[in-house]
């Protein structure tokens, strides 16, 4: 009996530790596709999503444009659309692995939104995850 729980909490405990080296591996540098990219276009629609996050759709544009923890630091979707509808806006995303809930990668996270290039908005949490440490970035907007 006490050999069967060995086993298996062996056996658990292996399962586990392959399924955090896969994610660690898979967001680490050699897996990250992309660094980021600017799109430009106006906005389409600006939405709530997740927790307290602020959704920004484009128009022809199907991705989503996501400000993290958006209500968090006092932004929300009225004044952004007051201050933003009809208007071409660049927006520059934040670097990004292999995603688990977004496999379609139609989800960016915003890193700044800048008009006639004047920041309006730029995501002051610059930590990544690589491999179980934080990177601090300190590269400058390209916006």
């Amino acid at each position: 009996m006490r050999n069967k729980v060995n086993r298996r909490l062996i056996n658990w405990t292996i399962s586990v530790g392959s399924i955090i080296a896969l994610v660690l591996i898979l967001n680490s540098d050699l897996f990250i596709h992309k660094k980021s990219e600017v799109v430009e276009g106006q906005i389409n629609e600006i939405s709530i999503g997740g927790v307290d996050d602020i959704v920004i759709l484009l128009k022809n544009n199907p991705k989503r444009y996501c400000i993290n923890r958006g209500f968090e630091i006092g932004l929300s979707p009225e004044p952004l659309w007051k201050d933003l509808a009809k208007k071409t806006i660049k927006i520059k995303t934040e670097p990004e692995g292999f995603n688990l809930f977004d496999i379609n990668d139609n989800l960016k996270e915003v890193n700044t939104i800048s008009i006639d290039d004047s920041v309006y908005y730029r995501n002051s949490t610059i930590t990544e995850w690589r491999l179980g440490f934080i990177h601090f970035s300190t590269e400058k907007s390209e916006i």
